[in-house]
């Protein structure tokens, strides 16, 4: 039996990140802006983003308990140019 994921997305296989967040709304205000969409889906403490480019299935947990970063670097998008890097702080300095 095959099943098929819900959301079409280039490629077989993409990145799935979930994190725990203690501001649900403020997170998805940052992360709409970062990816430039909107989420697909969204509930009482969850919301998930879903966009083409970067590929990525993104979702926040809103927690009260708080996180243990330790063990994680960092996460990031990669992009093609320094003008891409340009076009993302041009984004969030309009937005504050």
């Amino acid at each position: 039996m095959t099943t098929q994921s819900a959301v079409d997305f280039p490629g077989l296989t993409r990145i799935h990140i979930a994190l725990k967040v203690s501001n649900l709304q403020q997170s998805r205000e940052f992360y709409e802006l970062l990816l430039g969409a909107a989420p697909s889906k969204e509930r009482v403490g969850y919301i998930k983003f879903e966009p083409a480019d970067p590929s990525v299935n993104l979702t926040l947990n809103e927690t009260d308990s708080p996180t243990d970063a330790a063990s994680i670097s960092h996460f990031g998008i990669q992009v093609k140019s320094i003008a891409a890097v340009h076009e993302a702080i041009e984004r969030f300095e309009s937005a504050g």
